[in-house]
């Protein structure tokens, strides 16, 4: 990755010279680099080595800088790379989001269990948790709360109490978790969110998305797309924000001319530096 050169702005910096992969900064005659290739994505935090001889002695001082704070234009860059890579493996997640088209109102449920499974999680875990639900469940039947809590707990899943109830109200009323007759997707994934335990907004709208991959005109707007968009995730974004990071991923996917999922799963994998494998969740037989 090639280095980037950092508005220090602002900062209590007079000046910065940048050569190769070392920006230099002159707060008031003191000289202090920080190197910053490759190009750090999201709330990494870089030290920055100020030097100053004091009574005949060299001192070597370290403050930390958080990037959201003075990258802006990284940022930038970083938002301009991942749409990059969404352009050049365009037809990849195209197919992807057509694969997991489906019907079926069980595998629909299926995939709002997911949803609720991937909330605040590694997505290893997450899957790993998914795979062995199901293959209970549709084994034996209905679980009981402390079967599918010793399954959450084995995949090392966290959050397990809202979880564990919020998987447990899905099949407890699959009807009424689905789409009713008329309602549009809008309403549905806030009905979801105020509905469901352990749903928030995001996670519904991720639900959604997955039930309806190549026609749902949302993103979930999760801890990996609030690094990309905003630097930092972990956030908890007002209705305002949460729509308008929304609306910024819907704008680029029709450029792309890609369903918006499509480019919201290319960027996920850019973010994470590393293509996820979904074929799990693609649609199976009758049990």
């Amino acid at each position: 990755s090639r280095p980037v050169n950092v508005p220090i702005a602002g900062n209590g910096f007079a000046g910065t010279r940048q050569s190769g992969n070392t920006l230099s900064l002159f707060p008031g005659g003191e000289r202090t680099y920080l190197k910053i290739s490759p190009l750090p994505v999201g709330r990494a935090t870089l030290k920055k080595v100020s030097r100053r001889r004091m009574n005949g002695r060299e001192m070597v001082m370290l403050f930390q800088l958080e990037l959201p704070a003075i990258l802006p234009q990284a940022r930038r860059e970083l938002k301009r790379r991942a749409l990059e890579y969404a352009g050049t493996n365009r037809g990849l997640y195209l197919s992807n989001v057509q694969s997991l088209v489906s019907d079926s109102p069980r595998e629909h449920t299926w995939l709002l269990v997911f949803a609720i499974l991937s909330a605040r999680e590694r997505f290893n875990r997450a899957e790993t948790a998914y795979k062995l639900l199901r293959e209970k469940w549709e084994k034996h039947g209905p679980l009981s709360d402390t079967s599918v809590f010793l399954i959450l707990s084995f995949a090392g899943l966290s959050l397990l109490p809202v979880k564990v109830q919020g998987i447990l109200y899905v099949f407890s009323q699959p009807d009424a978790v689905l789409p009713a007759a008329g309602e549009d997707l809008h309403t549905y994934r806030l009905r979801l969110s105020d509905t469901v335990p352990g749903l928030g907004l995001a996670k519904a709208t991720f639900a959604v998305c997955l039930m309806h991959p190549t026609t749902a005109p949302f993103a979930c707007i999760d801890t990996w797309i609030q690094k990309l968009l905003f630097g930092q995730g972990g956030q908890s974004l007002s209705a305002r924000k949460y729509f308008a990071a929304e609306r910024w991923v819907a704008r680029h996917a029709r450029r792309m001319r890609l369903p918006v999922f499509a480019l919201q799963w290319a960027l996920w994998d850019f973010v994470r530096g590393g293509k996820q494998d979904h074929s799990f969740l693609v649609e199976r037989g009758s049990p």
